[in-house]
C-alpha cells in the first residue's frame, strides 16, 4: 500500500527486525541477541505466538542416546516422495544435516526434560516433557517392506510447547529484545536500487503508523498461508479443503496465517 512520510508517526532503529513472534521469530530473536545484536519483534497479536508442538529433526542428542540411526538420504528421498516430488531437495539436505543441533540449542533452555516412555501416563509439570513419535518401531519392522516406510523424527512437546517458548521469550527480554504487540506489518522499504529491505512500516490496532529501519536484517517469521483462502487456492489447490486446526488469533480477532509475509515480499 502507498504510505506516505507524512503518514508515519514514529521512528524507530535497530539492528534486527523480526516480522511476527511464532516460533521461528522468537528462535530468531534469541540467536540474533545472542550474538549482541539489537533486536525488535513486530507482532499483529497481543502477545507471542504458540500452536503446535512437534518437531521433526535428526540426529539429537535425545535420539542419538537411544540409538536411532537410519540413512538420512533414504529418509529426505521417502519424504520427497510422500510430498510428489515438489519441495525443494536442498531444504531437505539442510534439515537433514542442522536439524538435530539446532534443536538441542532449542532446548538448552530447559532445567530439565522428561522424555516419555511409551508406558508413561502422565506430564511431569515440574520439567518440559518430550515425547518421540512414532518410536519403538514393532519388532521386525522392515522398511524395504512398506509401501509408506516410517522415520522417527518426530519429537513432540507435551502438553504443547508454551512452557519451553516462554522461557525463550523470557531470555529474548533478558538479552535486551523489544516487543510490540498489536501491530500489523503493512510494506516493506527497500533500498532504491531493488537492493536489499532496510525498514518495515506497521500499522497498530490505533491506526497509527510506525516505521521500522533496521541496519543488519530484516526476519519475516509470518508463518504461512492456511488462513488465506484465496492464496491457498492459487498456489495449493489441492489442499483448498483442508481445515486449519490452529486457531490462533491477531489484535483485531481476525485468524493469523494469512500470508502477510509472502504478500509483502515482492
Amino acid at each position: 500500500p502507498e504510505i506516505s512520510d507524512k503518514d508515519i508517526k514514529e521512528t524507530l532503529e535497530t539492528d534486527v527486525l523480526i516480522i511476527g513472534a511464532g516460533v521461528s521469530g522468537l528462535h530468531a530473536a534469541r540467536a540474533a541477541s545472542e550474538k549482541g545484536a539489537r533486536v525488535i519483534v513486530l507482532e499483529k497479536a497481543g502477545r507471542f505466538q504458540v500452536r503446535s508442538g512437534q518437531y521433526g529433526t535428526l540426529g539429537n542428542k535425545f535420539q542419538r542416546e537411544l540409538g536411532i540411526k537410519y540413512d538420512k538420504n533414504a529418509a529426505i528421498n521417502e519424504h520427497l516422495k510422500q510430498m510428489g516430488y515438489r519441495a525443494d531437495q536442498r531444504v531437505w539436505n539442510y534439515w537433514a544435516d542442522h536439524s538435530g543441533e539446532d534443536f538441542d540449542w532449542m532446548l538448552d533452555l530447559a532445567p530439565a526434560v522428561h522424555v516419555m516412555k511409551e508406558t508413561d501416563t502422565k506430564l511431569d509439570r515440574t520439567k518440559i516433557n518430550l515425547q518421540m513419535m512414532h518410536y519403538p518401531l514393532p519388532s521386525g519392522y522392515n522398511r524395504s517392506e512398506e509401501n509408506s516406510p516410517t522415520y522417527p523424527t518426530v519429537m513432540t512437546l507435551l502438553p504443547s510447547q508454551e512452557p519451553l517458548l516462554t522461557l525463550v521469550y523470557e531470555k529474548c527480554l533478558a538479552q535486551g529484545c523489544k516487543f510490540i504487540y498489536a501491530t500489523r506489518a503493512r510494506k516493506l522499504v527497500r533500498e532504491e536500487d531493488g537492493g536489499r529491505v532496510t525498514a518495515v512500516i506497521g500499522e497498530d490496532i490505533h491506526g497509527k503508523i510506525v516505521q521500522c529501519t533496521a541496519r543488519k536484517a530484516v526476519i519475516l517469521a509470518t508463518g504461512d498461508y492456511g488462513n488465506n483462502k484465496e492464496m491457498m487456492a492459487y498456489f495449493v489447490p489441492w489442499a483448498i479443503d483442508y481445515l486449519n486446526v490452529f486457531p490462533n488469533r491477531d489484535a483485531w480477532d481476525t485468524p493469523t496465517n494469512t500470508g502477510d509475509g509472502h504478500r509483502m515480499a515482492p
